[in-house]
């Protein structure tokens, strides 16, 4: 949360100490929907697009890559029979 804030945690923790201190209580009542607002909500979602679309284009670069290896391996031996 605090990295959320663009605080330090040490900030945050006085901070939380401190409303502790005078009774206030709020600060810790929240849910799990109040922690994410709609906002960062938006952007995680924005960056799980992001990381799906790397996994998906890495996915078909290793089956490539995978592809070349086979036909590398078998032209290796294709032309290692031939020499003896």
């Amino acid at each position: 949360m605090a990295r959320d804030l663009g605080i330090r945690r040490d900030t945050l923790r006085r901070w939380i100490d401190a409303a502790d201190a005078q009774g206030d209580t709020t600060a810790r009542k929240s849910t799990k929907d109040d922690r994410v607002s709609e906002r960062t909500q938006e952007e995680l979602e924005a960056e799980n697009e992001a990381f799906r679309a790397e996994l998906k284009a890495a996915r078909k670069e290793n089956a490539t890559l995978a592809t070349e290896r086979e036909i590398l391996r078998k032209a290796t031996k294709f032309f290692a029979s031939e020499m003896h």
